[in-house]
């Protein structure tokens, strides 16, 4: 996804708040949400800042451009929570579903680690919610199988912005769900594509890194 195609979704339907990521090809965060906060509609949307870092440049930035907040990625579970109680204005005519009333199956057991995967921690992250843990692992396939090729489809152009962005994003997911090896290995592609100096030995590593993750997720989404 992109900074245009979010407007564009903005656009066709109203949401509650926006979760905007400010690493985004074709036009990122910051420049969307000045441009929405331009709109009358959009003038109080809440929106929130999701970036890699938790610096306090990052969320100073993310003030000035009209945003109400800022998320650091990885993303913990109850921040994110708290941030979405905080925005989010309750609506009169919601009503609560009793928990006991749940027609969800129970969650898998889940091993504390696999290579790869330090699933305690993203659990952790995520208020030992493991069916969200699953879901995400999906989401993650069916999404990043093929980033490395689009990284070296971009060098080839040569592209090495789109490539960095594409390094960052596989950066925050693969915190998000405890995969340390891919996380460090996108941070130093990162780094590399954006001094413009990429070195051949950083994606194969990338590449091992993620093909391990992404065959931890089939054994355990096959469980």
């Amino acid at each position: 996804p992109n900074g245009q195609e979010a407007l564009n979704v903005l656009r066709r339907q109203s949401y509650d708040l926006v979760l905007m990521d400010v690493q985004m090809p074709v036009m990122d965060g910051y420049e969307a949400t000045h441009f929405l906060r331009r709109l009358p509609q959009f003038k109080d949307l809440p929106i929130i800042a999701m970036t890699a870092n938790a610096l306090h440049t990052d969320r100073k930035q993310a003030l000035e451009v009209g945003m109400n907040d800022h998320i650091p990625k990885p993303i913990k579970l109850q921040l994110l929570l708290s941030k979405l109680l905080q925005w989010i204005p309750p609506k009169k005519s919601e009503t609560t579903v009793p928990t006991n009333q749940s027609l969800e199956l129970p969650p898998k057991e889940l091993p504390a680690n696999v290579p790869g995967l330090a699933i305690a921690t993203a659990l952790n992250r995520l208020n030992q919610n493991t069916s969200l843990y699953l879901r995400l692992l999906d989401v993650f396939q069916r999404n990043q199988f093929n980033t490395v090729e689009k990284m070296q489809e971009l060098l080839a152009e040569p592209n090495l912005v789109e490539a960095a962005r594409l390094a960052h994003t596989l950066k925050g997911i693969a915190g998000s769900l405890g995969a340390k090896g891919l996380e460090t290995a996108s941070r130093t592609a990162e780094a590399q594509l954006r001094e413009g100096n990429v070195v051949p030995d950083s994606l194969a590593t990338l590449e091992k890194e993620l093909k391990q993750v992404l065959k931890a997720v089939a054994d355990l989404l096959a469980r």
